[in-house]
């Protein structure tokens, strides 16, 4: 069974999740659960080994290799973004532009700020052995994360009213043409 939408009443409030919102809920809670039993792989590790050096060192890499993979996926996407706009008939809208160059500097703050933390606790890891900073860092940029995911949101409901009303534009000038062409007709058949 496959759950395409659903609806969730809170505080009295209802909040309804189309299919891609769910999706990419689910795909958020599975990074956050293999994020947690990365790390609790690695803390395991290093009460096994007693190394812990070692275990905050790979999984320092393993973050670091992490936000350069997510960089290049999200930049992919965004990539797929522009050029979807520049093939279209109609010239891309000055608010879709203005929401992906506010994306694209989302991204790159998001991604910026996790490496350079992850950079900085490899080099340095005297400087925060209890990993707080990382764990602000994270709370940030999953802030970051939500803005990205609402910005996506505006794109998507924007390119689809776009597309609704050139549909419902396209019908109005089908009509009318078609109106126009049966007041002919019926002009012509009065004369006669």
């Amino acid at each position: 069974m496959t759950l395409t939408s659903a609806s969730f009443v809170y505080s009295g409030a209802c909040i309804f999740l189309s299919p891609i919102l769910i999706m990419l809920s689910q795909a958020l809670l599975t990074s956050i659960k293999l994020y947690r039993r990365t790390r609790s792989l690695f803390v395991k590790t290093t009460r096994k080994w007693n190394n812990r050096t070692a275990a905050n060192r790979t999984f320092l890499l393993w973050a670091i290799f992490d936000s350069l993979v997510n960089t290049f996926i999200s930049m992919s996407f965004l990539v797929y973004l522009q050029h979807l706009g520049a093939r279209s008939a109609v010239s891309m809208r000055s608010g879709m532009r203005h929401l992906i160059l506010h994306t694209q500097i989302t991204i790159i703050m998001e991604c910026v700020i996790l490496f350079g933390v992850c950079v900085n606790q490899y080099i340095q890891p005297q400087f925060d052995p209890y990993w707080a900073t990382t764990s602000l860092i994270e709370a940030i940029r999953l802030r970051f994360l939500t803005s990205f995911f609402e910005v996506l949101h505006k794109v998507m409901s924007q390119r689809n009213d776009t597309s609704t009303s050139m549909q419902l534009k396209g019908y109005r000038q089908a009509l009318s043409i078609s109106t126009s062409k049966h007041r002919s007709i019926v002009a012509s058949s009065s004369y006669q």
